[in-house]
């Protein structure tokens, strides 16, 4: 895995530099306690050490179900309010402005959604 490669390396080196890092990551490690819902592995893969942090009962059927809820959000306010902007948009549905441009361009190309109109001025026709 790349990025494995790319987290675990770095933070091995900065904790090399600086014992206090250690304290600093039991301190995190503590506070999962809080958290039950994540699991953390530790594994030693070498002279290295690697972290995995994960959402108990996480499926990826689970980021879909999430996005198509924001997706059917997204519509319905479009439907009500043609004019709305970007912003607007993002402000009512709940997430960051690239993240409704995301979920746009998705919507686009499904057919879903079409732009009549410029950016100025423009409405959505659902």
């Amino acid at each position: 895995m790349p990025f494995a490669k790319w987290y675990v390396m770095p933070l091995f080196i900065e904790i090399m530099r600086c014992p206090v890092k250690i304290l600093k990551l039991k301190i995190i490690f503590d506070d999962l306690k809080n958290y039950p819902e994540i699991v953390l592995e530790w594994s030693e893969p070498g002279i290295a050490f690697r972290v995995t942090f994960k959402k108990k009962n996480y499926t990826p059927e689970m980021s879909e179900k999430t996005r198509e809820k924001t997706r059917e959000k997204i519509l319905s306010v479009l439907k009500a309010t043609p004019y709305i902007t970007v912003n607007e948009l993002a402000e009512i549905v709940g997430i960051s402005q690239k993240g409704v441009e995301w979920q746009i361009v998705k919507l686009k190309k499904e057919g879903r959604i079409k732009r009549i109109g410029p950016d100025k001025g423009g409405h959505w026709e659902v």
